[in-house]
Formats: structure tokens, sequence, C-alpha cells
């Protein structure tokens, strides 16, 4: 038998917010997961791909349950997933993001009426070649949550010493 003092202790994480990341961040990885293809001609021939996004809902209240998990598929990106299948249950939600959303997501999110939305600091969801175009897409993404009430924020993980 093993002596109990020489077992290290192990990680454990500090909050919720930090695991439902980690899901969101883990459905990203599903082999449902699938990078959404732009129909638009225009934004075929400009080179616009969209980045593949996991998803995690929550209750927004103390207890923070996990409503729906999912991720981006080939029709479909996560956020307008969720959101076409929740619908009204979304209001007051939390919405965790493997990336920055789109402007797509981020107007169906705020339409949605979700609580707040937290991403990861990654690529963001609308990848571009041309990075005008794509610096763009973040700055009406910022301004769709700056003029609603949705509060949106990267997640900074807290991590011991």
């Amino acid at each position: 038998m093993a002596n109990a003092g020489n077992v290290k202790p192990s990680v454990r994480l500090k909050d919720k917010e930090t695991l439902f990341m980690l899901l969101a961040l883990h459905m990203e990885e599903s082999p449902l997961c699938e990078n959404p293809i732009r129909q638009n001609r225009a934004d075929k021939e400009k080179n616009i791909t969209i980045n593949k996004t996991g998803i995690v809902i929550c209750d927004s209240d103390s207890i923070q349950r996990v409503m729906m998990m999912d991720c981006s598929r080939e029709q479909l990106h996560a956020a307008q997933l969720v959101m076409m299948n929740l619908a009204t249950r979304a209001r007051g939600c939390n919405v965790y993001l493997s990336r920055k959303p789109c402007t797509d997501c981020a107007k169906c999110l705020v339409q949605g009426g979700v609580r707040s939305v937290i991403f990861w600091p990654k690529d963001p969801e609308y990848s571009l070649e041309n990075k005008d175009t794509g610096e763009k897409d973040s700055y009406e993404v910022n301004q769709i949550f700056r003029i609603s009430s949705t509060i949106a924020t990267p997640h900074v993980p807290i991590i011991d010493s």
C-alpha cells in the first residue's frame, strides 16, 4: 500500500466558469464539429473561412446548470444552432464560446436575450486572410454588444502558482 503522505494533491478548478469554458473548448474538438461553409459567392472569393466553435449555455442562477452543449456544423454556426433549439429558454442565460463570435452569432445571441457571452481569447470565429476585413468584423461584434444589454467578455482562467 502506498504511503498517503507521498500523494500529490490533484489540480482543481477554482470556478465553474473555467469548467464551462473547458467544456466549450472540448466541444470544438468533437467529431461532430465542422467549419461552417460560407454560402455567399463573394465570401468564397474573399477567402473567408469560419472557424469551428464549441458552445455551452447555462442558467444564470447561482447553481448554473448546463442547459445545452453543442458545436458548429457545416450548415450553422454553434450560436445559431443553440439559439434555434432553445428559442426563448435562452433568455437570461450565460453563454460560453470557444471563440469570439462573428457578427451573425452576436446578433443571434443579443436578440435571444442572453445575459452574458464569455469567450476564449483566441482566433475569432470569423477568420480572414484579409486582416482589414477581420478587424472590421471584430469591431462590429464589439459594437453589437456595446449597444445591447448582453455582457461580452473574454475568459481569463484563474491559475495557481
